[in-house]
């Protein structure tokens, strides 16, 4: 079996080998992802919006408390500094994202005027574990905990129905 230290390395798996490791992992709680800025990385599994997150800055998440958080955490400069970034809103980040508008550089106009998302603990392939819900669509991420700083999610998206995995790694306390 391929382990999550390959599949990060690579940043590729089949969706097989993903949900192999992620049903591997133990559950991770939602206190253990509150306070916490979280660098992200997508896995290529071959989902139809793979790309679309790095190419149009995406940084990682953030978690206030069990109600409030931002599921896109993004770029605003080409830097890639992880302090010069802004909370997109989801909607407005998906629709310049598939249209080819520019995120970076836009916070004026598209960060998110309050929380985006909230955690929820759920039954999700036979564990209770944390999830995160978009407020606006009908989107959810559910974690498994690699170790104290890095946990494996896995996108679900009612209107595209593919797994889109990623990770995220403890970036900064909040």
């Amino acid at each position: 079996m391929v382990s999550f230290e390959e599949i990060s390395k690579n940043k590729k798996s089949t969706v097989e080998e993903a949900f192999q490791v992620f049903d591997a992992l133990p559950p991770v709680k939602v206190e253990e992802l509150i306070g916490w800025k979280w660098k992200g990385a997508e896995i290529v599994t071959g989902h139809p919006l793979e790309g679309l997150l790095d190419a149009s800055g995406w940084f990682g998440k953030e978690f206030y408390d069990e109600d409030n958080g931002q599921p896109l955490v993004v770029y605003n400069t080409d830097g890639n500094d992880g302090d010069d970034t802004f909370p997109c809103d989801p909607l407005l980040f998906f629709e310049n994202a598939t249209t080819g508008k520019p995120i970076r550089g836009q916070a004026a106009t598209l960060e998110a005027k309050g929380s985006r998302c909230r955690l929820k603990t759920i039954l999700h392939r036979g564990e209770t574990t944390a999830s995160m819900f978009y407020d606006q669509t009908p989107i959810n991420d559910t974690f498994r905990k690699v170790n104290d700083t890095t946990i494996f999610g896995v996108m679900d998206n009612k209107a595209v129905p593919a797994p889109y995995f990623f990770y995220l790694v403890k970036y900064k306390k909040l």
